[in-house]
């Protein structure tokens, strides 16, 4: 990571992990923009959403731009993998060292003998696999998303903890990529100490619990950050994500609620209606979902539910929005014409709160983040006084 004193300037493969990493900035007394868009400087940290988890084909020339326009502090990637995470790693060797270190403990994803672990089960059969949603098969071993042409080298746990590790990175050279075992939060910072101490330039490509242990010990005023929402007159909730405990949470969802289900023969002029008209009755909360279905993700879906959100709030920006999954975050934002978010906190830990140009509340959550009451937290916050009373639907 290097020690240079511009801002922060962290990239990442989608809209809500870009968010996800602008609130741990803003937790450790960063404040952070997130942009959608390149071009943008501003003398706060930045996170770029890259827009790459489903880009295909012209991912690397996205990623090659975004990486390269200025300097990049860290490099956020999806912590079960998804997305072109070989075309990132590979960006980021061709300047310096890479430190690959996807882990995030306190959801229980590990690194045990270079396999990424979830509740200690590799990701591959992982009953909680966000892979289930994929078109493609998760990764065996960290190693095998990393381009065979670069040299990767893997470090046991006790390697990380004796010290081996920060030996090594230290003599690392440009294009190495270092591959630790990750059991811990002590591990990931371990893992930090070794980065910040390492003379010379080292690009984390990680989670956003690499990036937290390196943020956490830079000298830094630590700022915390209280959400506030004030009362936005409305909330729609879009649920764009296929995680299975999206619906436990949805279950939770303990405010009273209108649902408005988006089925594979609505168009989108429908769907606007639908929630437009939704807006103008009660209750206070629009949960916006998609029929239940198996398989790959359809990022049409996601695009048609984002235009038809935008269109719906787009005159009202006492309409507060929770978007859960990135691609929705994504289309939605930039349907309504917002390509700049500024983070003003966290309702809990990936969950993150912003403020938009036109002073719209904004909630974004991946899709397999947050407790099970999660989405009820995030109610609460932007209508500030939401009931809690028992919740009562009605679907149209």
């Amino acid at each position: 990571m290097r020690t240079r004193r511009e801002p922060l300037r962290v990239v990442a493969d989608d809209l809500s992990g870009a968010a996800e990493a602008a609130g741990v900035l803003c937790r450790y007394g960063y404040p952070a923009t997130v942009a959608l868009e390149p071009g943008h400087v501003f003398d706060r940290a930045t996170v770029l959403d890259l827009h790459v988890r489903n880009s295909g084909p012209s991912a690397a020339i996205q990623i090659h731009d975004g990486l390269h326009r200025e300097h990049v502090d860290y490099v956020k990637i999806d912590s079960q993998l998804r997305g072109p995470v070989r075309l990132l790693v590979q960006a980021a060797s061709e300047y310096s060292v890479v430190v690959f270190a996807p882990a995030l403990p306190h959801l229980q994803r590990t690194v045990h003998r270079g396999k990424l672990l979830i509740d200690g089960a590799p990701l591959r059969v992982s009953s909680t696999s966000a892979w289930k949603t994929e078109s493609g098969t998760a990764p065996h071993r960290l190693v095998d998303v990393v381009p065979p042409f670069l040299p990767a080298r893997h470090f046991s746990v006790a390697a990380v903890r004796s010290g081996e590790f920060a030996r090594e990175l230290s003599t690392g050279q440009r294009g190495e990529v270092f591959i630790p075992d990750t059991h811990s939060d002590g591990d990931m910072r371990a893992i930090a100490n070794a980065i910040t101490a390492t003379p010379h330039v080292v690009t984390p490509v990680g989670s956003a619990g690499l990036l937290e242990a390196i943020v956490a010990n830079a000298e830094r005023p630590q700022l915390r950050y209280k959400p506030n929402a004030g009362t936005a007159r409305k909330v729609v909730l879009v649920l764009g994500s296929l995680e299975p405990v999206v619906a436990s949470q949805r279950a939770a969802l303990k405010v009273d609620s209108t649902t408005v289900v988006v089925r594979s023969d609505l168009e989108e002029a429908s769907l606007t209606a639908l929630i437009a008209d939704a807006l103008q009755r009660p209750p206070r909360v629009i949960v916006v979902m998609t029929e239940a279905s198996s398989g790959p993700h359809d990022v049409s879906v996601a695009q048609r539910i984002g235009q038809a959100t935008a269109a719906a709030v787009r005159h009202d920006s006492q309409v507060a929005m929770a978007l859960i999954g990135g691609e929705t975050a994504r289309q939605t934002l930039q349907s309504a014409g917002d390509n700049l978010l500024e983070v003003v906190g966290e309702v809990h830990p990936g969950a993150v709160l912003s403020i938009t140009a036109s002073g719209r509340r904004v909630v974004t959550r991946p899709g397999s983040f947050g407790a099970v009451d999660s989405l009820h937290q995030i109610i609460t916050t932007l209508l500030g006084d939401a009931p809690r009373d028992r919740q009562e639907e009605g679907t149209q």
